[in-house]
């Protein structure tokens, strides 16, 4: 049968040529032939793409391995400074979307707040928030609250016991009682006060507080310069 050229649409063509292009020269397109050659190219993509969370999670357990005496040296330097996590959630702004008006005093009793990872390649870990009393309305207690991250990120917990007063059920504290397992029947995004914990106010609390230091420096110097200005 002789040859007939290939039209200009066809993927055989070529302007440089009066021959056909050989089928090794051709580009490969979905639904010419190269089907299975596009299989195995996503499922390396996928494998490169377990491989990438295989190696994240290796650095954040060895990461959080590292840091861990680093953080509990801190926790020891921090007892020396009163009022130090009261003032670095007040001065929050994303904290603040979790807390009601009548909440902060209770807020400005906390002394103190850890984190702890599970670590062994897990993403769990757990919160300790210590309370200083609030004389007539909140006894001194700590209470640790363990949250566990499944393989799709949801992030699920254990309600804990914790005294507060009864008229403030439905503020802050109901956090401590927060599931995960009834959406709408407790307290609203708790997964996310969960990781606002863990993954900012507790690894950077220093710097938040040196933030709420430098406002206060700056509003104290305006108040001056006011005063001078009378």
């Amino acid at each position: 049968m002789p040859w007939v050229p290939p039209h200009r649409c066809d993927p055989a063509y070529s302007p440089h040529s009066a021959a056909p292009v050989s089928a090794r020269e051709r580009p490969c397109f979905v639904g010419w032939g190269c089907t299975a050659l596009r299989a195995r190219a996503l499922e390396a993509l996928a494998e490169c793409e377990r491989e990438r969370e295989r190696e994240e999670r290796a650095l954040e357990v060895e990461r959080q391995r590292r840091l861990g005496p680093v953080y509990a040296r801190r926790s020891k330097a921090i007892e020396g400074i009163a009022g130090f996590w009261g003032i670095v959630l007040t001065q929050h702004g994303e904290f603040a979307n979790y807390v009601r008006a009548a909440d902060w005093r209770y807020v400005e009793a906390i002394r103190r707040v850890e984190v702890e990872w599970a670590g062994a390649g897990a993403w769990d870990f757990a919160i300790t928030v210590e309370f200083g009393e609030v004389e007539g309305r909140l006894r001194a207690q700590s209470v640790r609250k363990q949250f566990t991250v499944g393989e799709d990120g949801e992030v699920r917990s254990a309600a804990v016991e914790m005294e507060w007063p009864k008229r403030y059920d439905g503020t802050f504290f109901a956090w401590f009682r927060w599931t995960g397992e009834r959406p709408g029947e407790e307290f609203a995004n708790g997964d996310e006060l969960a990781r606002l914990f863990s993954e900012e106010l507790f690894p950077y609390c220093v710097r938040y507080y040196a933030e709420a230091q430098r406002d206060v420096e700056e509003e104290e110097e305006e108040e001056e310069e006011e005063e001078d200005m009378y």
